[in-house]
């Protein structure tokens, strides 16, 4: 059910990508991100998918952890493909006598498109997940963001929830395979066919799972508050990450090839 989920499971390797400095990571996944929503022909978003597969092989981290964390998706994109080739207006191809309904050339279009971006900004995501830990993701935000604390707003809070919600998702996926694994020993069907017994052996794995959340969270306040935490005020950090001649390097292709896409269009 959850057991696809990868976001937030840093996995160490000797990469390019694990060397490079946070906020270079976090300035080429919204990059590839904004690309991805901005580009419009397959052979632009291709050309983008192209470097993305570039990018995982560079990273060292195994194909197979990137399709799991693609599966969960699987779904919403085949359905988001089903409501743009079913209603968006145009030239039919498939007539369904339901109502008037018809599959038009401009919806397969686009659907195949929309399809293509959602999976080269889930991929962008992953990439970013799998080769940066949780301390420096929350570093490169923080750096990044760091001009808004001048308007007042609490960077240094934010992120850090944003960063422990991201490490808990890992967590509550493990969690629920465990109760899986323990309703199952005690027989119940999760593959019944009846939706009745579906969701109520869906909340024998729900109920436990919140309470166990919550149970997490508790801990997790009580250690902070025991620590003395009182937010980002005055905190240091023993290993400063600093830019070296790979991440300008990188900012620099990306400052290049924006400029370049921008004079082509």
């Amino acid at each position: 059910m959850i057991s696809g989920i990868n976001f937030g499971q840093y996995i160490p390797e000797n990469s390019y990508l694990h060397q490079m400095d946070p906020r270079t990571k976090i300035i080429v996944t919204m990059s590839g991100v904004i690309a991805a929503i901005s580009l419009q022909t397959t052979i632009e978003l291709v050309v983008l998918l192209g470097i993305n597969i570039v990018l995982i092989i560079l990273s060292k981290v195994p194909i197979t952890t990137y399709l799991k964390g693609l599966k969960p998706f699987i779904i919403i994109i085949a359905i988001m493909f089903l409501i743009q080739a079913f209603f968006t207006p145009g030239e039919p191809v498939i007539n369904i006598y339901l109502e008037n309904i018809n599959i038009s050339k401009e919806g397969i279009t686009f659907a195949y498109i929309l399809s293509i971006k959602l999976i080269i900004i889930i991929l962008f995501a992953l990439l970013l997940t799998t080769t940066t830990s949780s301390m420096s993701l929350t570093y490169g935000l923080e750096k990044i963001l760091n001009p808004l604390k001048r308007l007042g707003m609490p960077v240094h809070e934010i992120i850090m929830i944003m960063t422990i919600a991201l490490r808990f998702l890992p967590m509550l996926s493990e969690e629920s395979q465990r109760i899986i694994q323990v309703q199952n020993a005690r027989g119940t069907d999760f593959k019944t066919k009846n939706i009745y017994k579906r969701v109520k052996n869906l909340l024998a794995i729900i109920t436990p799972l919140t309470i166990n959340a919550f149970r997490r969270a508790e801990t997790l306040a009580e250690a902070m508050e025991s620590r003395a935490y009182t937010g980002g005020q005055g905190r240091t950090r023993l290993n400063e990450p600093n830019m070296t001649k790979l991440d300008y390097t990188v900012i620099a292709l990306i400052i290049f090839m924006w400029i370049v896409l921008l004079l082509l269009r």
